[in-house]
């Protein structure tokens, strides 16, 4: 097993005490006034999502480790109380009873190309931090989003998102975000993107509005000095050819400092250099690199001093950390799937 990334795991341990669950917020579905009614509805999702994912563990291969203890009791979750045994997690069933994301899936399949509306994008936190996401939804700005395990942690998941804003220049936001899940809501994911289930971005939006992230990294760049630094730091034969054997990468900006002239990056390897089962890629790797100015100095742009724009010439000052230093990561990502993504909930209304 490769080693941690130890800058990675310094940032997150300081806010591991800090994680907040915000209460479940009931959707529209739960305007029903019989609490029995919806008693029995969860009982029967919970029944005809187990049948849907018994059949399916005939046919996939799942990335849950059997000797791990997460998903090895099946239907529990440490988080209930003995005797509280319950098939799925909460969030699963909240999904399946929003009137919101039936219509989202609709919109989906109407309208024959991939609708960010339907990605697996944090978005209550965008709404947040800012971000105009009705834009983004309606893929008049780009959001990339992907969501990686580190190891053989299944409890927490990280989101690498780089959301497009409007401006004097159009630039990027670049989150790291780091959420917790249970067992059984690790188990759902899994279930959700082996099986290639539109429900998996859903998944993300939802975690998203019951729970509050971990923030990691939060750092903005013009488009342009992304796609600069991206073109010349993939072609970089000692950073990324010696070492990784191939220019399929993807970076997260995680710091900058005009101070210390000082920046950080994550890389990762991209996933069409992983085993995908599903909307499941495995063996991937993630590396951590610091990074001063070779020439010119960090700058930012002149109207905005919270938006970079150089350096493009660097040098690394923990090579042999990077070199010597990563961590296997197993992403969950369904925007590769357009043609080939199902929907659970008619799923389980044909096996009702």
């Amino acid at each position: 097993m490769k080693n941690d990334l130890n800058k990675i795991d310094e940032i997150t341990n300081n806010f591991e005490n800090n994680l907040i669950v915000k209460a479940t917020k009931r959707n529209e579905f739960k305007k029903f006034s019989s609490k029995a009614f919806k008693i029995i509805k969860k009982a029967l999702l919970t029944l005809v999502i187990a049948s849907v994912a018994a059949v399916s563990a005939c046919t996939v291969v799942t990335t849950t480790n059997p000797g791990n203890n997460p998903g090895t009791n099946p239907g529990t979750d440490p988080g209930t109380n003995p005797g509280e045994q319950t098939q799925h997690s909460e969030l699963l069933l909240d999904i399946l009873e929003d009137n919101y994301y039936d219509q989202t899936t609709q919109e989906f399949y109407d309208a024959k190309y991939f609708l960010q509306k339907a990605d697996a994008i944090p978005y209550q936190f965008l709404i947040e931090q800012g971000h105009d996401v009705e834009k983004l939804k309606t893929n008049e700005l780009s959001a990339y989003s992907i969501i990686y395990t580190l190891g053989d942690d299944k409890n927490n998941i990280y989101l690498s998102n780089r959301i497009e804003n409007e401006g004097i220049d159009t630039y990027y936001t670049f989150y790291t975000l780091k959420y917790p899940l249970t067992n059984q809501e690790y188990d759902d994911m899994v279930m959700l993107f082996e099986n290639n289930y539109i429900q998996s971005g859903y998944f993300i939006q939802e975690l998203a509005k019951q729970k509050e992230p971990t923030v990691i990294a939060d750092v903005n760049t013009t488009k342009k000095y992304y796609d600069d630094f991206y073109k010349k730091f993939k072609n970089s034969e000692a950073y990324i050819h010696d070492i990784l054997d191939t220019d399929k990468i993807e970076i997260d900006f995680l710091n900058f400092s005009k101070e210390e002239q000082t920046f950080s990056i994550a890389v990762r390897t991209d996933t069409s250099e992983c085993t995908q089962k599903g909307m499941v890629y495995t063996n991937a790797e993630i590396r951590h690199m610091d990074l001063i100015p070779s020439f010119n100095p960090i700058t930012t742009v002149s109207y905005d001093d919270t938006i970079y724009n150089g350096p493009i010439y660097f040098n690394s000052t923990n090579f042999e950390e990077y070199k010597s230093n990563s961590i296997e990561i197993t992403y969950f990502y369904n925007h590769k799937n357009l043609y080939n993504i199902f929907d659970l909930k008619s799923d389980l209304v044909n096996e009702i």
